[in-house]
Order: C-alpha cells, then sequence, then structure tokens
C-alpha cells in the first residue's frame, strides 16, 4: 500500500478521484506526490517521494497502467542508484494497492516544480538520456525549496534503504496468482496458477512450459513494458541496440510484475511464434500446507508442439473434426494418440508443474 498525493491537473488528466485519506504505507519510502509533465513528444508524470525527494518519470499513457508503470520504473531508479536487488524486491512487492490523494506539503510540491523546470526548460537534460538516466540526474540535484539546508534525493535514498528493513510484506512469502492465456487460439486455452513471487524468470519459464502443456525444446522470451527478458545469447548474436535484452536469471516474478493487474508477454517457439499474456490476477501469502507451483484451474488441452502455431493449430482442429476434410487422415496420423483439444486437467498440470521439465535447455 502506498499514497501517491496528485495535482488535480494530474487527477483531471489520468481520470482518477482525489480522497483526503492517507492510510499507513508499508513501504520502505513511504508515499509520493505526482504531476504532469511534457518530455518531448509527449505528456509523462513525474512522481516525487515524499521522504527523500527521489524524481522517478514514466510515460502518462496509457493511464490505467500508470501505478503498476511506476512501481517498475522505481525498481529501475533504485537499481541505477546501487540498491541491492533483495531491498528493491522487498519494497516494489509492498505497492500492491495504490491510493490516490491531494496535495498537502508544500515543500515536496516545491522541489517536484523544480524538477519539472529542469526537464521542460533543459532539453539538453532530456535529448540523450534514458526515462532512468534521467531520474538518475535528477536524483543527484540538491533540493533547496523550503528548506535551510539544501538534500540530495539519491543520498537520502541510499541512506534510508541501508538504516531501515520493513518487517512486511517479503516476496518469499508471497504468492503470484496469474492467468495465462494462448493468444489468436479459439475456442480459448488459458491456465490459472499459483507462482512463489521470489521466481526468477529463467525459472519461471519453465513452470509456464509445464502448465500450459509445452515439452520445453523451443526459445523464448518475455517482455513487460517493452523490456525484453531471455537467457542471455552466449554467440553475442543479439548483443546490438536492434536487439538488446535483459538476463531473465538477474530478475524475479516479483520485480517484473510487482502490483495486482500487472501484465507481460511470454512468447514459447520463435518459429510457431507462440505468445502468451500474463495477467497478475491476486497477490497472497504462501499456504503452508500447499506445494508450488500449483495450478487452480484451465479450460482446454495445450495444442500439439510444432504444428505450425496458432493458424496451424486452427487447420489441425478443423481436419480433425472433419473427417472429409482432405487432411484428415495425414494429420490424424500425425496428431499425438489420443489428443483431445477440449481435455484439460488440473491435477495432472499441478504434477507436471512440479516435476523436472522433459526437454528443458535441451
Amino acid at each position: 500500500m502506498f499514497t501517491v498525493c496528485a495535482t488535480k491537473k494530474l487527477a483531471d488528466h489520468i481520470g482518477v478521484a482525489l480522497g483526503t485519506e492517507r492510510p499507513e504505507p508499508t513501504t520502505r519510502l513511504g508515499d509520493w506526490y505526482a504531476n504532469r509533465v511534457f518530455l518531448r513528444p509527449k505528456q509523462h508524470v513525474i512522481f516525487v517521494n515524499e521522504a527523500t525527494l527521489l524524481p522517478v518519470i514514466v510515460p502518462a499513457a496509457p493511464a490505467k497502467t500508470l501505478p503498476q508503470r511506476f512501481v517498475r520504473q522505481y525498481g529501475n531508479v533504485l537499481r541505477a542508484l546501487g540498491v541491492d536487488e533483495a531491498s528493491i524486491a522487498i519494497e516494489t512487492a509492498s505497492m500492491d494497492t495504490v491510493n490516490w490523494t491531494k496535495t498537502s506539503n508544500r515543500s515536496v510540491v516545491g522541489s517536484m516544480n523544480d524538477f519539472i523546470k529542469h526537464i521542460e526548460y533543459r532539453p539538453d537534460l532530456t535529448a540523450e538520456l534514458s526515462l532512468t538516466q534521467l531520474a538518475a540526474r535528477l536524483a543527484n540535484t540538491p533540493c533547496r525549496a523550503g528548506r535551510r539546508d539544501p538534500i540530495w534525493p539519491d543520498r537520502q535514498t541510499c541512506e534510508a534503504f541501508a538504516r531501515t528493513q520493513p518487517d512486511a510484506p517479503t516476496t518469499t512469502g508471497t504468492i503470484h496468482h496469474l492467468k495465462i492465456t494462448l493468444r489468436s487460439v479459439k475456442p480459448p486455452v488459458w491456465r490459472r496458477i499459483q507462482v512463489p513471487s521470489a521466481t526468477p524468470l529463467n525459472e519461471l519459464s519453465p513452470i509456464l512450459e509445464a502448465a500450459m502443456g509445452w515439452m520445453g525444446g523451443h526459445l523464448h522470451s518475455f517482455e513487460a513494458d517493452n523490456v525484453r527478458y531471455e537467457p542471455p545469447d552466449p554467440d553475442g548474436f543479439f548483443d546490438s541496440p536492434l536487439f538488446r535484452s535483459t538476463n531473465e536469471s538477474t530478475v524475479t516474478l516479483a520485480q517484473v510484475l510487482p502490483i495486482e493487474k500487472a501484465k507481460m508477454r511470454w512468447d514459447y517457439d520463435f518459429g510457431d511464434g507462440w505468445e502468451h499474456d500474463i495477467v497478475v490476477e491476486q497477490i497472497g501469502v504462501q499456504d503452508a500446507d500447499l506445494t508450488y507451483p500449483r495450478c487452480e484451474d484451465g479450460r482446454r488441452a495445450c495444442p500439439p508442439e510444432d504444428c505450425g502455431g496458432p493458424w496451424g493449430y486452427e487447420e489441425l482442429l478443423e481436419a480433425l473434426g472433419d473427417p472429409t476434410h482432405e487432411r484428415h487422415i495425414e494429420l490424424s496420423e500425425w496428431a499425438p494418440p489420443d489428443f483431445d483439444p477440449a481435455i484439460f486437467n488440473s491435477d495432472e498440470t499441478t504434477r507436471d508443474m512440479q516435476s523436472p521439465r522433459p526437454l528443458h535447455g535441451w
């Protein structure tokens, strides 16, 4: 839980109602202030921490995903300042619910306005910098608004993480409830699963393979907020500005999807092009009587491997269901024995998710 004290200008722009209550925050740094800022060529939102004045900048659109995009970018800024990954994971996992209210601290508003002036009147600051680099640069700027002595947000933030340790929540005791839906396939094929929040993405991929029913013998990647996560390329073939990605083993599920309703895409088998939408439906506490990961629910069987992607699978279903189809005999012999596209069993899927993958890493 954390509160964002937003200006009326921002609230009107993103369509949120501002309350008056401020619940106790569960985060290390506490609550935030926010306002609009124009950063060519589009509108952005600048968040400024009430305690340390740390700035975080994200695109304003789409408004409905602004909170989760802010939390993810907050983690990136902390990473740029040298905060350790464990602290970042704990902090971002604590920000699962946002409360919007009105601004009240004039000193924080003054510092936020100073940052906005730096951004809008110093185009040289933004021309070559990413949003993470820009925030880190601003964080190294002394803030004087309403203060006798200036403070440096980056120093204040690092000191805050060094001297404090929240009691809860931690990602080691939480569970992400995920819904995975296979794109471009009708009738829909989907799964609801429970995975420990601290699971690294390189360990999440075989869990997803087992949940859906894939064998695991193909390449894969994740993508969230235009950041691509995948296994490192030992040959350096994709090590270029066009293809550069983040090593999936360096980030956890909680870091990439820190709050409920956060989304990402998971691609499996680049040849067939199986794309999956992953949504966080809930973040809860682990049950000591259960073994994870586990499958809660699902619909329909996974398509057979190497059937040609969604379009090839569509033809396969047509051929199997129509004895007069010109490829009925051919594809009936090709399909796995006893393949039934309508069958799904959550207990069998849970056993597969908790067992070694048959082809992972071949």
